[in-house]
C-alpha cells in the first residue's frame, strides 16, 4: 500500500506497508536497510491491513508510525488485533512499540497519518473510519494526546499538511459520500493560531490521493481519482485527476484534468524540469 524512505545515522531505510496477501489483512510489514549495493530486510513489524508509514524526528529521537484500516477490497474485520495507528521509537538498532493510538469506536481504523510542526509544537493528524473523523494530536513531551477532533461526513481517505506564506493548512480527500455517487467535496482547514477551521471545499470526483506541491513559487493541489468496480456507477470509469492552483486567497484555478484512475502519485525534478508520475489501476 505504501513505502517510506528515511535515514538514521547515515544508514538508509525503506519501510513497506503490506495490506493484503490475497486472503487476509494479517500481513507483516517490513523495514529494509541499504547495505551499499542493495536493500535487505532488517526488521519485521506485525501489522493488520497496514495503509501507510510516516517517519519523523522529535528532539533527536527517531519515530515511525503505521496506519492500519480495513478497506472494502481486502480483509475481514474478524481478525485481531484491530487496526489503528501505532508509533514505534528507534532504540539504536531497531524500532520498538512506543504508543498505540486508537479511536473510541472499537472497529475504527486509521486511513492516513500526517506529521507536521507549527511554531515548534509537533502535531500528528489521522483520518479515522468507523467514526468518520479527522483527529489532530499534539506532542506533550512524552506522547501524543488528542488536540482537536473534526467530524466528517463521507469517507475521507487521504490527508495532507502544507504551508503557504507562513499559514498552515490540512486537507482531506473524500472518496465517496452517503450516496456513493463519487461526487463529494474535499475540504481544506486553515490554522487560526489555536486550532484548525474550515477554509475551503473543493468539488472532486472520487479523489483517492490529495497532494500539495510547489513549482517556481506557485502552489498547487492535486486530487486524483481511484475506482473499485462495483462501488460506483459505470460512468465513473471516466474519473478525472484535477490540479488546482493557489490564486492568492484560495485554490480556485483548475489547470489540468486528465482521464486517469490513479492510486499513487509522485513529483520529482530533473534539472530544471518537473515531472509527475501517477500509478493507474482499476481494482476488481
Amino acid at each position: 500500500q505504501d513505502w517510506e524512505h528515511f535515514e538514521i545515522d547515515g544508514t538508509h531505510y525503506i519501510a513497506v506497508a503490506n495490506s493484503f496477501d490475497g486472503a487476509s489483512g494479517g500481513v507483516d510489514s517490513k523495514i529494509y536497510h541499504w547495505t551499499g549495493n542493495s536493500f535487505v530486510e532488517s526488521q519485521n513489524i506485525p501489522t493488520i491491513a497496514a495503509r501507510g508509514w510516516k517517519y519523523f524526528e522529535i528532539d533527536g529521537t527517531h519515530f515511525i508510525a503505521v496506519s492500519s484500516c480495513w478497506i472494502c477490497e481486502s480483509s475481514s474485520q474478524s481478525e485481531s488485533p484491530q487496526p489503528g495507528a501505532m508509533i514505534y521509537r528507534w532504540m539504536g538498532t531497531s524500532f520498538v512499540g512506543f504508543q498505540n493510538i486508537t479511536s473510541f469506536i472499537s472497529d475504527a481504523g486509521a486511513r492516513d497519518l500526517e506529521k507536521f510542526e507549527i511554531d515548534g509544537a509537533h502535531y500528528m493528524t489521522a483520518i479515522w473510519t468507523g467514526d468518520d473523523s479527522l483527529i489532530t494530536y499534539r506532542w506533550t513531551g512524552t506522547s501524543f494526546a488528542e488536540f482537536q477532533s473534526i467530524p466528517l461526513q463521507g469517507s475521507a481517505v487521504d490527508c495532507e499538511h502544507f504551508e503557504i506564506d507562513g499559514t498552515h493548512y490540512i486537507a482531506a480527500a473524500f472518496w465517496w459520500g452517503c450516496g456513493d455517487t463519487g461526487h463529494v467535496e474535499s475540504r481544506i482547514w486553515r490554522w487560526t493560531g489555536t486550532h484548525f477551521m474550515l477554509f475551503q471545499s473543493i468539488q472532486a470526483r472520487a479523489p483517492y490521493i490529495m497532494k500539495a506541491f510547489e513549482i517556481d513559487g506557485m502552489h498547487f493541489l492535486l486530487l486524483t481519482g481511484y475506482f473499485i468496480e462495483g462501488l460506483f456507477f459505470a460512468s465513473l470509469l471516466g474519473i478525472n485527476s484535477q490540479i488546482y492552483r493557489w490564486g492568492g486567497s484560495s485554490f480556485d484555478d483548475v489547470l489540468e484534468s486528465t482521464s486517469t484512475i490513479s492510486c499513487f502519485f509522485m513529483l520529482f525534478v530533473v534539472g530544471a524540469t518537473c515531472f509527475m508520475i501517477t500509478c493507474c489501476c482499476l481494482l476488481r
